[in-house]
């Protein structure tokens, strides 16, 4: 920690030397993530939710390593993209949601993902039981039932003072005619 000034400061001190400033929400990028990340050194989120999370999918990206460097109390992940397509690409998400959930990609790999590519449905259960309770989703091929679109016009009548802005000017017109 660095000292500025004559009283020792408690808040961290980012990569830049300064003190992060407090907000209440950030939005940002995956690639200012990646970009910016030594900015986010020091700071904890209260929650961390990533949309499109399958831009994490590939752990070895700076993109990953840099949002799974992210300090958070809270996380999310929102993929519209099957979980089904890769058992590698889970197991990234869940490092990112949860780490050391799965353990390290290599003993991921040789417990679950060689097992459950080799047709192991009991260990694809194994697998199942440990993440079903943290997944909420469709599976492929499903799609998901979206009500129909509904498009009206509806006229609104201002009031009070916005009213008088706008009916004053055209009653002045109007009586001049």
């Amino acid at each position: 920690m660095q000292n500025r000034g004559e009283t020792a400061a408690t808040e961290p001190i980012d990569a830049t030397g300064n003190r992060p400033t407090p907000v209440d929400v950030l939005i940002t990028s995956y690639d200012l993530a990646r970009i910016d990340s030594a900015d986010y050194a020091g700071r904890e989120l209260f929650i961390c939710a990533l949309d499109e999370a399958q831009y994490i999918k590939n752990p070895a990206t700076l993109t990953t390593r840099a949002v799974k460097r992210l300090s958070a109390r809270h996380r999310f992940a929102l993929t519209g993209t099957p979980m089904e397509n890769r058992l590698s690409e889970l197991w990234s998400i869940f490092d990112f949601l949860m780490p050391g959930l799965l353990g390290p990609y290599a003993r991921f790999r040789e417990r679950f993902e060689l097992p459950i590519v080799g047709g192991e449905e009991d260990v694809a259960a194994r697998l199942s039981a440990v993440v079903g309770p943290f997944l909420l989703r469709r599976r492929k091929g499903r799609r998901a039932h979206r009500p129909a679109r509904q498009a009206g016009k509806r006229g609104i009548r201002p009031y009070g003072g916005p009213a008088a802005r706008f009916t004053a000017p055209m009653s002045s017109v109007c009586a001049k005619s």
